[in-house]
């Protein structure tokens, strides 16, 4: 009988590493057990809008990047931007450890097929125009008072 290797692909996005309402302890339970051969972060794994706003980082958020870059040293870890992580779009593709940072890549899956993965925000309109961006924000204004509320 052939052991269980896990998974062959892990993807997690919408960390929030940064904001006061990331679930950094679970997170690290889940990377400490995860069995896989390649982890995808799928973008804003690291909240730089919140930081922008209000430097939020408990020593949590600390052992997340440390257990990734970690991880990164056993298996291919791929993190790929999102919108607010874009901080690291203006950057040439580069690694942090053994972490690939790039703003897509092509995942090939179990059945042979090539698989774009990329972070949603890159088909928002809202994205585009200074506007939209403005109305992006806004938005993500009002999701942290309302997650704020719901948590209390």
């Amino acid at each position: 009988m052939q052991k269980n290797t896990g998974h062959r692909s892990v993807f997690i996005s919408d960390t929030h590493l940064g904001s006061k309402h990331c679930q950094a302890e679970e997170l690290l339970d889940f990377l400490k057990q995860i069995k896989t051969k390649k982890l995808y972060l799928v973008g804003d794994i690291v909240d730089g809008w919140r930081l922008q706003k209000k430097w939020y980082w408990p020593n949590s958020h600390n052992r997340v990047i440390k257990e990734l870059i970690k991880l990164s040293k056993e298996i291919e870890v791929i993190y790929i931007t999102g919108n607010h992580d874009e901080f690291l779009r203006t950057i040439d593709p580069i690694n942090i450890g053994e972490v690939k940072v790039v703003n897509n890549v092509i995942h090939v899956g179990v059945d042979g097929k090539r698989y774009l993965v990329v972070h949603g925000d890159m088909f928002d309109y809202l994205m585009k125009t200074k506007f939209g961006r403005w109305v992006m924000h806004i938005g993500d204004f009002a999701y942290d008072r309302l997650i704020g509320l719901t948590r209390s």
